[in-house]
């Protein structure tokens, strides 16, 4: 079974988050969507629900952690589309402004190589 980067640090909290009921769940979303935007492609969040399965405002909200330190501090863009849709792609690994302010366990993650080995 392949290690999400989300078992490698602290992650989710809020007022109303229990980790026995809300843990597994968060963290098989944020993998889902990670994993179907990280290859950099312009997509909305219609594009990505089909993906994933996920709703929309859950695929917001995911995005918007991803832009954070504490789940890798990603480059998330958005643009307009048009109307009131806009696309969104995330560029690989951190953000240029973050570098070595991630967690450690969270930077070991992004730059190691997927196969364990070595760079």
């Amino acid at each position: 079974m392949q290690q999400s980067l989300l078992d490698l640090a602290p992650r989710f909290d809020g007022a109303v988050y229990e980790p026995e009921r809300d843990d597994d769940r968060l963290r098989g979303q944020m993998d889902r969507i990670y994993a179907a935007v990280k290859d950099g492609r312009w997509r909305t969040l219609a594009e990505i629900a089909e993906l994933t399965g996920d709703p929309q405002a859950s695929i917001s909200a995911q995005l918007r952690h991803l832009r954070k330190r504490r789940f890798g501090a990603y480059d998330v863009q958005k643009r307009h589309l048009r109307g009131g849709t806009w696309v969104y792609r995330v560029q690989d690994g951190p953000s240029a402004d973050t570098g070595s302010e991630l967690h450690p366990a969270v930077l070991v993650a992004i730059t190691s190589p997927p196969d364990g080995g070595t760079a």
